[in-house]
């Protein structure tokens, strides 16, 4: 079982890599989220810029500080991301393998 760290480096590899899927799903990651700050204001746009787009190499207590949240707060945002992000990514490779076969 992969840890938060490296499953977020597995996940830059394939933004690093251009993998389609995984610049829309990022595109919808800021999206999304940025409608759950718009309901109860949080710091997901500084975390998922920091994590996935600038690819801070910094301690993430050093993260924490940044955006002023808690450890704990940290971890379960950062799990939440990994998770939409497979969530989005594993269906939209799915949807076009089947397109790619339907034909």
């Amino acid at each position: 079982m992969q840890n938060v760290i490296d499953q977020e480096k597995e996940i830059c590899r394939l933004l690093d890599s251009k993998d389609p899927f995984a610049l829309k799903v990022l595109d919808d990651m800021f999206i999304f989220f940025e409608y759950d700050d718009y309901l109860r204001p949080t710091v997901h746009p500084i975390l998922i810029n920091a994590i996935y787009v600038e690819q801070v190499e910094y301690e993430r207590w050093k993260l924490n500080n940044l955006a002023n949240i808690g450890n704990t707060t940290s971890y379960r945002y950062r799990h939440k991301y990994i998770d939409y992000f497979y969530l989005r990514y594993n269906t939209a490779k799915a949807k076009a393998e089947a397109a790619a076969t339907s034909v």
